[in-house]
């Protein structure tokens, strides 16, 4: 099993933007990975992991954010310091 996971370069929709409405999004298509996750079908919940990530994306660049590289770091580290990667 690898210790990371391999996302690429995500294309976002025209008219992104950082609103309500794009944040419920975000929830929304949390809620259906929920749902897919009843079902155990891999290639369902893969599919909504992979909305999931679009709708955040999406997100991020209405706020003008296009790479995450430095925040997924500080984000790692957190983790780290809480224990959540083990030993």
């Amino acid at each position: 099993m690898s210790d990371h996971i391999t996302i690429g370069s995500v294309s976002v929709f025209p008219n992104a933007e950082c609103s309500r409405a794009q944040a419920i999004k975000v929830l929304e298509e949390s809620a259906e990975v929920f749902e897919a996750v009843d079902s155990g079908k891999r290639s369902e919940i893969v599919s909504e992991c992979a909305d999931v990530i679009q709708s955040v994306c999406n997100l991020l660049a209405g706020l003008g954010v296009y790479d995450l590289r430095t925040d997924m770091m500080l984000c790692e580290a957190r983790n780290r310091a809480r224990g959540r990667y083990g030993r």
